[in-house]
């Protein structure tokens, strides 16, 4: 008797399981219009509603399957970025360890090369990574870091940073490449201060272009490289006129003078003392204004 049952328990079991299945397959269904049209058949006793039904049942598991895939793909990419965000923190301390004496360019380096082993999405990770590389002498690697930079550029402003990176590891290897990178740098930069003239930082920016671009002709055509310099004087002089007391252009602005000055002296050139004094003159008012030490 006790047998039986237990025998008669299995089957309830059995049978219960099977019930349970029946009704999840019963709600996949019901989840899409094919679905429950294919319900429909089966539960009237259609005939050939059977293969039909299991031909729909397959393509709903298979598109949850397809769901679940995606999810988890979109899960492991919501970690990998917040691990990235982590290890970039923890990059950029170790950055401004070195800046203070406490840590090693090859640290840093390493901590870096955690970020985009993680995340080899972010552009600026991979600047940082090529002036790393550059400091510590290893051009190869400073070169790929700053090409992976120019990919991951998201719009102008990143892709004019790369170029610029790109120009300044290359200038002693490779004049001509470098030349095309800055020039590059050079376009971008007149676009974006074309684009808003009254933004100052895309001005000094542009300054800035314009004086590499000058750097790379310094020993190839004197006039050409004076002719960039100048320019970049221009742009210097439109922002300190229209922020006459602010130190930091008053700067900028004896810095060009003094490389003008110099270019002009090195190359044997007429007016090397006129801009070196210029230059001199407001690094005197700056000191009257703001003393160093």
């Amino acid at each position: 008797m006790a047998q039986f049952t237990a025998a008669l328990a299995a089957k309830d079991q059995d049978y219960a399981r099977l019930l349970d299945s029946l009704t999840r397959v019963g709600d996949r269904l019901t989840e899409t219009q094919e679905g429950r049209e294919a319900l429909s058949a089966y539960v009237a006793g259609d005939p050939g509603s059977y293969a039909k039904t299991k031909i729909v049942l397959r393509k709903i598991i298979e598109a949850e399957k397809g769901l679940r895939q995606r999810k988890a793909a979109a899960q492991a990419k919501q970690d990998a970025i917040a691990r990235a965000s982590q290890l970039r923190d923890f990059a950029a301390f170790t950055l401004d360890g070195r800046d203070r004496g406490t840590e090693t360019t090859e640290e840093v380096i390493a901590a870096y090369q955690q970020v985009v082993a993680v995340d080899p999405s972010n552009h600026w990770d991979w600047v940082e990574l090529a002036r790393l590389y550059q400091d510590s002498g290893q051009q190869n690697l400073a070169l790929g870091a700053a090409n992976s930079a120019l990919q991951t550029a998201r719009d102008d402003r990143d892709r004019e940073v790369a170029h610029n990176e790109l120009g300044n590891i290359l200038l002693d290897s490779d004049r001509a490449t470098a030349r095309g990178h800055y020039k590059d740098n050079l376009i971008i930069a007149e676009r974006l201060s074309r684009s808003d003239p009254e933004n100052v930082d895309l001005l000094l920016d542009l300054a800035i272009s314009y004086r590499q671009y000058g750097d790379v002709f310094q020993w190839e055509d004197q006039n050409e490289s004076l002719r960039w310099y100048n320019k970049s004087r221009e742009v210097r002089e439109l922002v300190l006129h229209k922020f006459p007391n602010n130190i930091r252009y008053k700067g900028d602005v004896s810095a060009i003078y003094s490389i003008i000055g110099s270019h002009l002296l090195i190359h044997n050139l007429e007016g090397e003392r006129e801009w070196l004094q210029k230059s001199l003159d407001i690094l005197n008012e700056l000191q009257k204004t703001a003393p160093i030490g």
